[in-house]
């Protein structure tokens, strides 16, 4: 058995094992150099690279920060209970805002003339995802969801609707915001990040599924695989989270105890996920948190081009 296990998720329990806060060794960047952020909410630290190399590094012992953006130039992060807008290339702070509770999740949009920021905050329950509108550097609050979602880490604001992704709640569904009313919804195994491709279609990062898919919500409420793990059941985008719960503990393998899952890099090969946390398309390819591989990969036409490995459970990564 290996010396030291990092945090991974067991199947046959299931549940996260290993559980250590603090840095690892200092991470390690290979391959296409780009600028990139990434926050470690175990870690308890968000790591600017530029050129492939650390340029910042910010850490919070008192918080776990997983919230993370970047739009026009700006980089969006949650401290605890507050929103901080900074420089990402610098990691130099513009802003503090204060919010009504833990911040979960940030995701900035803009529709027409109108800059939008989505928030998801650490609640189970009714207007745990609230939207503001971004002006001058100032926040004002524009629309509250009334529905459920149980500590939700993922959601955005797309011409007129809210898609939100309900984790602990094991969906994703839209609302429109006019109405107020749920529209359609689909069941995902613990969804994390979420991000527009178009007014249809929905990319989502779900974790336990071991996969990044492409949700068509209207009108075909169809799937597209983008990236997965190569094992069975989470490269079949026809298998459903129930699916998934009843023979994830069929992947458990190797000289650990309890035993990793089959989708660690180990035992899947490098082209691989496990229990990834984000997931988002750029210009170079697709940048996705591993979370439970402890790096950061970004995909192009199959193959890893950039990889950064030895993160205390890397939760958000976006492209500076």
């Amino acid at each position: 058995m290996p010396d030291t296990p990092r945090s991974y998720y067991a199947p046959s329990i299931p549940q996260t094992v290993g559980v250590s806060f603090g840095e690892f060794m200092p991470p390690e960047y290979s391959g296409e150099p780009f600028d990139i952020v990434v926050a470690c909410d175990l870690g308890r630290a968000i790591y600017g690279f530029r050129d492939g190399a650390v340029a910042w590094s910010k850490h919070f012992p008192a918080s776990w920060p997983r919230a993370l953006d970047v739009f026009e130039g700006l980089m969006f992060y949650g401290d605890g209970m507050n929103i901080v807008v900074g420089n990402p290339q610098t990691g130099f702070v513009h802003r503090t805002y204060p919010m009504p509770a833990v911040v979960n999740a940030i995701k900035v949009t803009r529709f027409g003339s109108v800059v939008y920021v989505t928030v998801c905050f650490d609640i189970n329950g009714a207007n745990s995802v609230r939207v503001y509108r971004w002006q001058d550097f100032a926040l004002s609050q524009f629309f509250s969801n009334s529905h459920v979602a149980k500590h939700p880490r993922g959601a955005y604001c797309y011409a007129g609707w809210v898609f939100v992704a309900d984790t602990f709640g094991h969906r994703v569904y839209a609302v429109d915001m006019a109405s107020g009313a749920m529209r359609n919804s689909t069941m995902v195994y613990y969804p994390n990040t979420i991000e527009p491709i178009s007014s249809d279609k929905v990319r989502i990062c779900a974790e336990h599924e071991n996969r990044v898919f492409v949700w068509d919500y209207y009108p075909t409420d169809s799937r597209e695989m983008e990236l997965c793990a190569p094992v069975l059941p989470y490269s079949d985008i026809t298998a459903t989270r129930d699916q998934i719960i009843a023979q994830e503990w069929r992947t458990a393998t190797g000289d650990y105890s309890p035993q990793k899952s089959a989708c660690a890099m180990e035992y899947a090969g490098p082209v691989t996920l496990y229990s990834p946390n984000s997931a988002t398309m750029t210009p170079h390819g697709l940048l996705v948190a591993d979370t439970d591989n402890h790096r950061v990969i970004l995909v192009r036409n199959g193959a890893i081009v950039a990889s950064i490995s030895g993160f205390n459970n890397p939760t958000t990564a976006v492209m500076s």
